[in-house]
């Protein structure tokens, strides 16, 4: 090291224990990560040590900070830069696709900015499937959560070649689309599977019991869903949430037969209620 203009050679420090570097969750895409600055070795370690990148959380959080449209563009392109190189590495993701802004009326007061028009809008070619998904590794992939993401084709066709997904989870505003179930009908393997939507296709019941591996099932839906009935090939299940809108109020559940039906059951909610203010609700745990 420099003391004063005097050289000095000093023992090198042992590495780092992987378990003490920083998880990578969080690092601002408009600004090099402060680690990658110390020496090459470190550069390496961030971007090419896959126990760095097992977990990561893909949020638009830090586009905020982004004032004009190249700097949007820059933001998007250095996340696409980021999963061409680490996608391999990923064993668990969590990406949500909107992010609440305050207005100008205020700090209580906030807006929700849309990543996906974002991209549009500043003619970033950014997509669910082709950007994100298709860099995660089939043999590495085990647990994804999407939140409000829009799921096109493209990013259906991208979720059926995780073979090794075992936890999913999709939650959006909308309504859940005709291919995502039909790509879930060809997601055998999945032990845990959460849907939150307003509305679901008719044909998600049919989707639903081709999974015969699931643990662990929780449908929320803001219309009604199909009938309870359709878990009963599911005799894996640990664990059951099933939450709908129903104008009548009513509550569809036979717990005698749900029980008998489902011999590992050790967990079940079903709720139904017409507005906010009146529901029904079974709890059995």
């Amino acid at each position: 090291m420099w003391a004063g203009f005097e050289v000095r050679r000093r023992r090198r420090s042992p590495p780092l224990p992987l378990a003490l570097l920083p998880t990578p969750h969080s690092a601002a895409p408009l600004e090099q990560p402060a680690i990658t600055l110390v020496s090459r070795r470190w550069h390496g370690v961030f971007y090419w040590e896959p126990a760095v990148w097992r977990s990561l959380q893909l949020t638009a959080t830090s586009l905020q900070k982004a004032a004009t449209e190249g700097q949007v563009q820059e933001w998007f392109a250095a996340k696409g830069s980021l999963l061409r190189h680490i996608g391999e590495f990923v064993q668990q993701l969590y990406y949500s696709q909107m992010i609440a802004k305050e207005s100008y009326m205020g700090a209580g007061d906030a807006v929700m900015l849309d990543m996906q028009q974002l991209a549009a809008d500043s003619s970033s070619e950014w997509q669910l499937g082709s950007s994100v998904l298709a860099h995660l590794s089939p043999a590495s992939l085990e647990w994804l959560h999407l939140e409000w993401a829009s799921v096109d084709a493209a990013a259906a066709a991208a979720l059926v070649r995780l073979s090794s997904l075992t936890e999913l989870a999709l939650d959006c505003h909308g309504k859940l689309p005709r291919c995502a179930v039909a790509a879930l009908s060809r997601m055998p393997q999945l032990l845990s599977l959460e849907l939150r939507f307003t509305a679901f296709p008719a044909r998600l019941g049919t989707a639903l019991q081709r999974l015969t591996q699931l643990t662990y099932l929780t449908c929320s839906s803001g219309s009604a869903l199909p009938e309870l009935s359709t878990v009963l090939p599911l005799t894996r299940l640990r664990q059951l949430g099933w939450v709908e809108q129903r104008q009548d109020g009513s509550l569809q559940v036979d717990l005698q037969q749900l029980l008998a039906r489902l011999p590992q059951l050790e967990c079940c909610r079903v709720d139904s209620y017409a507005d906010i203010l009146s529901s029904l609700q079974v709890w059995v745990c």
